[in-house]
């Protein structure tokens, strides 16, 4: 009897030690990294799944509109599960005018709508506990109105909140000045173009171990006789109450892109703002540190040549835990550098250009986003944007044309930190105004 209970002890330790091998297994295999692509001209999503160092597309969704202008995925539900969530319009190509919030399972893909915004354009959204209730919230970013609004999933539905709607409105009546674009010059007659929010991120910006929403809001780009004006605010949520800051306003230029993190490696965050303009001023990078109760403003980085600062990311990019910065510049030739921080100033490698890549007589090229990706055997940049054509007067918007490219290093090389070593190829030669990573 003994014998046979000992048996038995052993066949059910040994299926459970089998069980435990089989699902730690299955988690190794689907552990997959993945790209998702906003595109437009028309407006598609698209999927590459990344393999041995290469990606594959596996899925292009056709959202029916023109514009897909940001994508992201995350657990908006708060459920475990991840959604893709993009925004979506036709802009001023055709009606309906309006854009709209809409988000995609990754198992089926059913569409669902998320928000009929209204606004022309959905520029940017963010994904996190904004609030500081260990829920994940959506923030979206318009132009036209110019609307920062909150999203919640709560009571089974979709709650939004207007942090702020038509800032430059505000500045134009305090300055009396105007900029806003005549509804003469505009298809949509009814609509209002006055405000520009173009990044929101969700961070820790003050280091207080709590939240922020920081976006950057500018005069509209439509207006190309009327120099800019540009803030950077940070709303912070006090009890039941949004309280707004502005770190800084400037003219003539416009901030573009937000990245937050440890840029110093100190363990303290900082804030790192992009600086273009839609005419001929040279773009550049710029750190605000919060410290000591106020804000200090450092210009790290200017260029003599491009004038967008979109695409810029921070990334432990060689695995020595140290962040470094991943810039891809704007127009015209939109190039591929490192910063690194050494001892007291940074240390700046480019490797590449895009127009480098394509060699298109009268192109310019606009880095909109970047991002960065490992795997077991390679690093792995990614870098999206646009191609424009001004001699054919096809600008940004107008383009159908764009790219993904693909800068890749092995992992030996990344080891020895060969910065110069990247192998380089196009993904996609379609217009590209958003990235996500994610991983299954």
């Amino acid at each position: 009897m003994i014998k046979r209970n000992y048996i038995v002890f052993l066949i059910i330790f040994f299926s459970i030690a089998i069980f435990f091998v089989k699902s730690n297994v299955l988690k190794k295999q689907t552990n997959q990294h993945y790209i998702v692509a906003a595109s437009s001209n028309p407006g598609e999503i698209f999927l590459y799944k990344l393999e041995n160092g290469n990606y594959k597309k596996i899925k292009s969704i056709d959202t029916g509109y023109k514009f897909v202008y940001t994508v992201r995925v995350a657990d908006i539900y708060n459920n475990k599960r991840q959604y893709i969530v993009a925004g979506v319009s036709n802009s001023f190509f055709g009606e309906p005018y309006g854009c709209k919030i809409i988000s995609y399972d990754l198992y089926k893909f059913q569409e669902k709508m998320i928000d009929d915004v209204g606004d022309l354009r959905c520029k940017d959204l963010t994904i996190g506990d904004a609030e500081n209730n260990g829920k994940n919230e959506i923030v979206l970013a318009t132009h036209g109105v110019g609307y920062v609004r909150l999203y919640k999933w709560q009571n089974n539905q979709w709650e939004k909140e207007d942090l702020d709607s038509n800032y430059i409105d505000r500045i134009d009546q305090q300055e009396k000045t105007d900029h806003r674009v005549p509804n003469t010059q505009l298809p949509c007659q009814s609509c209002i173009v006055q405000t520009a929010v173009h990044i929101v991120k969700i961070a820790d910006v003050d280091n207080d171990g709590k939240n922020e929403v920081i976006a950057t809001i500018s005069s509209p780009l439509e207006l190309q006789n009327v120099d800019e004006i540009s803030v950077i605010k940070v709303y912070k949520k006090e009890g039941d109450t949004w309280k707004s800051t502005v770190v800084d306003k400037l003219s003539g230029r416009e901030f573009r892109s937000i990245t937050i993190g440890d840029l110093y490696n100190n363990r303290h965050n900082i804030m790192l703002i992009g600086i273009g303009s839609p005419r001929n001023e040279k773009g550049s990078l710029v750190v605000y540190d919060f410290f000591n109760s106020s804000w200090n403003k450092k210009e790290i980085y200017r260029d003599s040549s491009e004038t967008n600062m979109k695409a810029v990311a921070l990334a432990d990019v060689f695995d020595d835990g140290k962040q470094r910065i991943l810039l891809a510049t704007g127009f015209p030739e939109a190039k591929i550098m490192l910063l690194t921080w050494k001892i007291n100033k940074f240390e700046i490698n480019q490797f590449g250009t895009i127009s480098s890549l394509f060699n298109i007589k009268g192109a310019q090229f606009n880095s909109m986003a970047v991002s960065l990706q490992k795997d077991p055997v390679s690093t792995n940049l990614i870098i999206g944007g646009m191609t424009t054509y001004p001699n054919k007067k096809i600008g940004w918007e107008g383009t159908k044309d764009g790219f993904i490219a693909h800068y890749k290093m092995d992992k030996n090389l990344r080891e020895n930190k060969v910065i110069e070593k990247w192998t380089n190829k196009i993904m996609e030669t379609r217009s590209v105004l958003g990235l996500d990573k994610y991983t299954l």
